[in-house]
């Protein structure tokens, strides 16, 4: 019986087969891969053309993000996962009004990421539900705010929303909503 294994894996698969079904489809699969993956490499690039001075994985990920619809951004703390997602919103939807909501403690470096990103930004950091404005082409916003401002972000149409995650499963459970 070994003898008789050995052999079928010895010769090449017949069309029709479950072995020739199987390769044809993981083939078919690898050459969808690689096209994707030539393009978004085409696509870091490119963002490495306008933004120089990002490093290689930050180029990788707005490509990445820019190429869908819904993405989640899941690099090691520390880099550079804001500037990332900003320079994504601003080359997925030129025009806004974007809309980040973050843990509060975040809020600061994601004002200094938009400003670095886009000197001069119309940006809002919503510190209290009464120093909400509309109509603002940045808007942050931390997680205890939104059962307040549910009503007025709602009423905004938003370009692209980015919301990040919470740091421990206590404050998940204290302060964060469902998104």
């Amino acid at each position: 019986m070994r003898a008789h294994a050995r052999e079928s894996f010895d010769t090449p698969p017949t069309e029709g087969s479950a072995w020739w079904s199987a390769a044809h489809a993981y083939s078919r699969y690898r050459s969808r891969d690689s096209r994707r993956l030539k393009t978004l490499a085409h696509a870091a690039r490119q963002v490495g053309g306008v933004y120089p001075s990002l490093y290689a994985h930050q180029r990788a990920g707005v490509a990445f993000l820019v190429s869908r619809r819904r993405a989640i951004l899941a690099d090691d703390m520390g880099l550079g996962k804001c500037r990332t997602a900003v320079i994504a919103l601003r080359e997925a939807d030129a025009a806004g009004p974007y809309l980040i909501i973050c843990p509060a403690g975040v809020k600061l470096t994601w004002r200094y990421e938009i400003q670095q990103v886009e000197p001069g930004a119309n940006l809002q950091l919503v510190q209290s539900a009464a120093d909400w404005e509309p109509n603002h082409r940045w808007t942050v916003v931390n997680y205890d705010l939104l059962g307040k401002l549910q009503t007025q972000l709602g009423a905004q149409r938003w370009a692209d929303v980015v919301a990040r995650r919470c740091a421990s499963t206590t404050a998940r459970r204290r302060s964060c909503p469902e998104v």
